[in-house]
């Protein structure tokens, strides 16, 4: 059966009159999914004429690289350190889900869309596509040559040194603790399960703490 992106488009809009559990979700968030899914399979077709690798599209499984979009602009809104997005759970909450980010927006520009993406277990983070209002700076010819070691992450040819992060050293051992410890676990079990996220919440800050030391 074949059906097209505006008949899909259509379906999508009488399952959410005949199911009301189904129309909590966002419509925006429905509606991107499609666009992704007509997306990737004209990609698809597109390498199938020019003769090059296919590439069948894989479906997403659940549990890895869970994460939705909001392109349109009225799904969302950021102000300071508050992401407002429209209310995909509870739909009688009329101003719409708020979120707490860490920090502010670091550039000045208009919020072009959003991608909220899970990383470890029960841990959600925004991540923004900003249009900047300001020129850009102008760029000097200066190069830097940069020497990467071990005692130090890297050396600057014009003598700025960037240190290692010892607390990134320290949480290798409890890995390996946490990682035996997984092991010995019956998979399946609620203890598996639970010890499995213990290690992802572990390398979820050993990864921000290596970003921390190159200011990202």
């Amino acid at each position: 059966m074949k059906r097209s992106k505006k008949a899909t488009n259509q379906k999508d809009t009488s399952s959410r009159i005949a199911l009301p559990c189904y129309a909590q979700a966002s419509q925006r968030v429905t509606r991107n999914r499609l666009d992704d899914l007509h997306n990737a399979f004209a990609h698809f077709f597109r390498r199938v004429q020019k003769g090059d690798k296919p590439g069948y599209p894989r479906f997403r499984k659940r549990g890895l690289h869970d994460s939705f979009v909001l392109r349109q602009k009225p799904g969302f809104d950021v102000e300071g350190r508050t992401l407002r997005i429209d209310p995909c759970i509870d739909p009688y909450r009329e101003a719409g889900t708020r979120i707490n980010m860490r920090e502010a927006l670091r550039f000045t520009g208009i919020a072009c869309q959003v991608t909220i993406s899970k990383r470890a277990e029960n841990t959600w983070l925004p991540y923004g596509s900003i249009r900047s209002t300001r020129p850009l700076p102008p760029t000097g010819n200066e190069s830097v040559d940069l020497d990467f070691g071990i005692k130090d992450v890297a050396v600057c040819s014009n003598g700025k040194t960037l240190a290692a992060n010892q607390k990134s050293r320290h949480s290798l051992k409890p890995v390996a603790r946490k990682q035996r410890a997984l092991s010995r676990k019956a998979k399946g079990s609620h203890r598996c399960a639970k010890a499995s996220q213990a290690v992802s919440k572990l390398y979820y800050r050993i990864h921000n703490l290596r970003l921390a030391v190159l200011g990202i």
